[in-house]
């Protein structure tokens, strides 16, 4: 799992911070667990790299490709399982996050970003 990157690059200039981890395994909320519905997703914005090598650095978050992504998507059920991840994210118990399929590790305050940003850019 990646746990190199300081920061998710959004585009634009814009990012979001991700803090060192120091948690217990057992205290993680497995997003592909979760929400296996944003897998297709996940496929259309690895673009930079694969995140088996790159982790979440491997995809293009930017507005522009999640613009052009949107169409391809079922962005109803992509927006339910975001917003499943972000109810969950409201658990003190939960400070950490994992997913295999993007090969990463986030604290709870940079997933809770990066839901909050690709809603804003696919439930628009």
């Amino acid at each position: 799992m990646s746990t190199a990157p300081q920061s998710i690059d959004l585009g634009n200039g814009q990012s979001i911070p991700i803090q060192p981890l120091s948690t217990r395994p057992e205290q993680t909320l497995d997003m592909d667990a979760l929400a296996p519905e944003l897998a297709p997703l996940w496929d259309a914005l690895e673009t930079i790299c694969v995140t088996g090598c790159c982790g979440i650095d491997a995809l293009d978050l930017s507005p522009e490709q999640l613009a052009a992504a949107r169409p391809k998507l079922d962005t109803a059920a992509i927006c339910s399982g975001l917003l499943q991840i972000q109810a969950r994210l409201n658990c003190p118990d939960l400070p950490l996050v994992v997913s295999q399929r993007l090969n990463q590790y986030l604290d709870r305050d940079a997933a809770r970003q990066l839901i909050t940003h690709l809603l804003y850019h696919l439930d628009a």
